[in-house]
């Protein structure tokens, strides 16, 4: 199922008046503050936000989402037949390993 993500990406989070040293600071505490706010007041699955460090995009999904949303037990078929897979695993670093 689709994921509903909060977008703090970019200007996201400053449109939303979020502060930066909630998005950027070095301290994580802000940040984690805001991610218990969005938890809690609202039903959304998680976060898409920029790493302070490399400036790429992170996605946060939330505990409620995984289980409703997320298909856990099920084995990941083919999945660099998928359209565009492949260079978003490129670029996310990741590397899959077939499985006997």
């Amino acid at each position: 199922q689709p994921l509903f993500l909060l977008d703090l990406r970019y200007e996201g989070a400053n449109l939303l008046g979020v502060s930066t040293d909630a998005v950027r600071a070095k301290a994580q505490a802000g940040g984690r503050r805001l991610s218990q706010r969005i938890y809690d007041e609202t039903t959304l699955d998680g976060i898409v936000y920029m790493s302070r460090i490399t400036n790429r995009e992170c996605v946060a999904v939330y505990d409620r989402a995984v289980m409703a949303k997320l298909e856990v037990d099920s084995p990941a078929l083919d999945l660099p037949r998928l359209a565009r897979l492949s260079a978003m695993l490129d670029a996310l670093h990741i590397t899959l390993i077939r499985g006997t």
